[in-house]
């Protein structure tokens, strides 16, 4: 099984990053018009919809723990008829460091050989940077370049 491992800075507070992760109103902002709806504790159901309400994929909260470290298991359902693809799990590690915020994110659970892990690949850095975007605001300082 493969991993992938992306880290971004953000110019804000830690809580605000976990609230992107977190608040469906973030998530329509940065997540290609989804929103990750949960109950957020640990165990819990969370889901993936798309604007229209219907639902993109399903999972679950592995960890909760506000605001460093949150953790879901998945699985999308495969392009491929009649195939599934494997669960995964996401891990976001979220680090204060003055007025910058370090987000880790991490995907496992995938074959390094399917075409499902070279999407993520792509896919992560692209929904990570309009998250960083999303907290930033349009007028941000950018504290992290002072």
């Amino acid at each position: 099984m493969s991993s992938f491992i992306f880290v971004i800075h953000i110019s804000g507070p830690a809580d605000r990053v976990w609230q992107a992760l977190t608040r469906p109103d973030f998530t329509l902002q940065y997540w290609a018009g989804r929103m990750l709806v949960s109950d957020w504790t640990e165990g819990a159901a969370l889901k993936l919809t798309k604007g229209d309400g219907s639902l993109d994929w399903t999972g679950r909260v592995l960890e909760y723990q506000p605001p460093n470290r949150l953790s879901f298991a998945f699985a999308v359902p495969s392009i491929v008829l009649g195939k599934r693809d494997p669960v995964t799990r996401v891990l976001f590690d979220i680090s204060q460091f003055g007025p910058v915020t370090q987000l880790t994110a991490s995907h496992d659970g995938y074959d390094a050989d399917t075409g499902e892990f070279d999407l993520i690949m792509h896919d992560w850095p692209a929904l990570l940077t309009d998250l960083k975007e999303t907290v930033e605001g349009p007028d941000q300082t950018f504290a992290w370049r002072a």
